[in-house]
């Protein structure tokens, strides 16, 4: 592994890269490397972190999630605003024959 063979806090011991798991969809590595403290092998790990993800940034960005952003239009059911109700949450909707009925008492 170059990125670890190439780093000032490996101790030169143990530098390994292996498959924990693989998916339909990914892969998981793990990355073992052994420094001298436990402070240089977290500055270790997270050098290692970084610049495996900058090599697939730029040889394979393909292989990296995305995250996706949907937006809707703004005249859709989900996103119209609900008139506010009185009632307590879950209970059922009026009919609308019952709309009819209050309108027409209200009337009197």
């Amino acid at each position: 592994m170059q990125i670890v063979q190439s780093s000032k806090l490996w101790d030169g011991q143990v530098a390994k890269l292996q498959v924990t798991d693989s998916k339909e969809s990914a892969i998981e590595l793990r990355a073992l490397a052994s420094a001298r403290s436990p402070g240089d092998a977290f500055d270790l790990r997270c050098d290692i972190r970084e610049q495996l993800i900058a090599f697939l940034q730029k040889e394979h960005p393909t292989a990296l999630p995305h995250a996706r952003a949907e937006s809707l239009r703004a005249d859709t059911p989900e996103t119209r605003q609900r008139p506010q109700q009185d009632s307590p949450p879950g209970t059922p909707e009026p009919a609308p024959q019952d709309d009819e009925r209050r309108a027409r008492t209200a009337a009197r």
